[in-house]
Formats: C-alpha cells, structure tokens, sequence
C-alpha cells in the first residue's frame, strides 16, 4: 500500500499512532507534519530523503484529490 495513504493516521481503537512515514519510528524527537499533507517526518534527514524517494509527487497528488486536513492531523 502506498506511504501517502497508509502514513500518519494508523488507528489502533480510538488511539491516532503518528509515525514517520520515510523510517516508519520517531527516532525519539518530536514528529514534524508537511504543511500541505498528513505526512510526520521525525527529522530533517528523514524529510529530504522522502522528498527526492516519493514525497514530491504523493504530496502534489494528496493536494489535488483530498480536502483540507482534518483539525487532528493538523
């Protein structure tokens, strides 16, 4: 299944489990959200990776077909 439609919103009963979508853990340090889609990122390592592997075209395609992010993922 695709990182963009599987990342962040994993639910386990009512509890939302945030993770980073490049190594899929948080290495300890907060989680940083994209400012245009769902994706957590746990460092600036991890985001730049994502962007040059798939991040760039899942999260122009995650703009264009979704609604705004609901108030949690926010």
């Amino acid at each position: 299944m695709d990182k963009v439609v599987m990342m962040c919103r994993h639910k386990l009963g009512n509890e939302i489990i945030r993770k980073c979508i490049e190594c899929d853990g948080a290495r300890g340090f907060p989680l940083k959200r994209c400012p245009r889609c769902p994706a957590l990122y746990c460092s600036r390592i991890c985001q730049l990776e994502a962007w040059k592997n798939h991040h760039r075209e899942n999260c122009s395609w995650y703009v264009a077909n979704h609604a705004p992010l609901p108030e949690d993922l926010k």
